[in-house]
């Protein structure tokens, strides 16, 4: 077994390593990057960095623009990022890692065969999205810190860990809240008091983040993000999060909640992980797919960071039975295969994605400007595009012929979402012709774009492009905006 262990292991960090990243698929990763950027230009604000605001995800304030998430995630990719932002993805691949070494460690002091941790390596959320630049690999992985400090008796620096959580996602404090109350459930008062320096360190530096940029204490309650909570979401959200955590690992969350009424020690991994659950079905949002398998994997992305909560039980479950190592070389090599899959079917996507990007800086190659619509912000950032963006919904409050006057200006409209409604894209193309732009490129492969030059300026996609005079361009959509509103008009 232990020579299967060791093989797997390979296997499975071999393909992660061959199967690099070279693009980003989900659109917070795009935002994480934005604000990754603004930081290494001294800022949490998009305007005094002088970057480009994403169109989503994004909170207008009295001291500028800047992401609706905690700043903790793009701190952590800064140290790669600074020598180049393909680095950013290593990121994840190392917590994921690191995470799967205090797993093991976790087992042992359980005295759970370690053997068994290759669940953990080949669970197919957790490796989907340790591909990805999201927050959700390093808040496991401070959780499982947390987890092997409490064991290991190291009360204070676990609760540092933890504290670190609430700098990476807000809702990670119910996974806090969740650890405080199995404390106080099992009457271990010491421990919890010991968390609570490091938690209250890194709440105090969470609160000056918010009174700098929101300008008062409850401002992350203020987003949209916040606000979409309610019941009728739970009536869908609940049995989807029952299924699916039953289903990928059959029987896995009834397996956990079974071993937290027989045994009290299990309550320090039931808890939190149910009260993650219950929080996330009265959310609005479930990141599901174009079919069962995918929704099956990512609609798990919330689950993230409790997942190894629900595994450990599971897998003490699991090891005492007789049958378990006899089907456990079939179990983990059909799954080292389903994950082969994953990353072929992932990586296919960011190479199309980092395609379009590529052909789209070419076509757009001397714009100061991208009037288009908001699939673009999924295609280019900070990082490697400094083009100013203008929403279509935006373009009929503006006064286009002065922006034509400053700028070299281009209309450009992508659709990367099969499952979105695009009807609009062809009366905007008929407005912008009457405007005086020309197709200059249009493809279907391998999504459909099409990109509009003004033609009094442009004589083909690759010709030099005239040089305007042009005042400073403001550095985020909304002052762009601002600027070309007609006299006494506001948006």
């Amino acid at each position: 077994m232990k020579k299967l262990f060791l093989l797997f292991c390979l296997l499975q960090i071999g393909v992660l390593f061959l199967c690099y990243p070279e693009f980003y698929g989900f659109y917070d990763e795009d935002i994480y990057l934005s604000t990754t950027y603004a930081l290494q230009n001294g800022s949490f604000f998009y305007e005094k960095a002088e970057v480009p605001a994403p169109f989503l995800g994004i909170v207008e304030a009295d001291n500028g623009t800047f992401s609706q998430y905690p700043p903790g995630n793009s701190a952590l990719l800064l140290p790669f990022t600074i020598i180049h932002w393909k680095l950013g993805f290593l990121k994840n691949i190392l917590f994921y890692i690191g995470s799967f070494l205090l797993f093991i460690s976790i087992l042992r002091r359980l005295d759970i065969d370690p053997v068994y941790s290759l669940i953990f390596l080949l669970h197919p959320t957790l490796l989907l999205f340790s591909r990805t630049l999201m927050s959700d690999i390093p808040s496991m992985f401070f959780l499982l810190l947390a987890v092997f400090l409490i064991f290991d008796k190291k009360n204070i620096g676990a609760g540092f860990s933890l504290g670190f959580l609430v700098l990476l996602r807000y809702p990670n404090l119910i996974i806090i809240a969740g650890i405080f109350a199995t404390l106080l459930c099992t009457k271990e008062y010491k421990k919890a008091l010991l968390l609570l320096p490091g938690i209250f360190f890194f709440s105090f530096i969470l609160l000056a983040y918010i009174m700098h940029t929101f300008g008062f204490p409850l401002g992350p309650f203020s987003v949209s993000g916040a606000r979409s909570f309610g019941f009728q979401y739970f009536i869908h959200n609940f049995p989807y999060y029952l299924l699916s955590l039953n289903v990928l690992f059959p029987g896995m969350l009834f397996v956990a909640i079974f071993s937290g009424f027989k045994s009290r020690k299990n309550y320090f991994f039931v808890i939190p992980a149910f009260a993650v659950i219950i929080f996330y079905s009265f959310y609005y949002y479930i990141d599901g797919g174009s079919n069962v398998l995918q929704k099956l994997v990512k609609g798990q992305r919330f689950m993230v960071p409790i997942i190894p909560l629900l595994l450990i039980p599971y897998l003490n479950f699991l090891h005492n039975k007789k049958y378990t190592r006899k089907v456990f070389v079939f179990i983990v090599s059909l799954l080292f295969v389903f994950n082969c899959g994953i990353q072929y079917k992932h990586q296919q996507l960011l190479k199309r994605r980092n395609h379009l990007s590529k052909v789209l800086r070419e076509e757009t190659r001397g714009m100061d400007i991208l009037i288009c619509n908001r699939d673009i912000d999924k295609l280019l950032n900070p990082y490697f595009s400094k083009v100013k963006f203008i929403e279509l919904s935006d373009v009929k409050e503006l006064d286009l012929d002065s922006l034509k006057d400053n700028y070299n200006v281009s209309f450009v409209f992508v659709e990367l979402d099969p499952d979105d409604d695009y009807d609009e894209k062809l009366q905007w193309v008929e407005y912008f012709k009457s405007e005086g732009f020309t197709i200059s490129y249009e493809s279907q492969d391998p999504f459909p774009m099409i990109i509009l030059f003004e033609s009094k300026e442009v004589q083909s996609p690759m010709s030099k492009v005239k040089t305007k005079s042009k005042p400073k361009i403001g550095t985020t959509d909304y002052t762009l905006v601002q600027s070309f509103l007609p006299t006494g008009q506001s948006d």
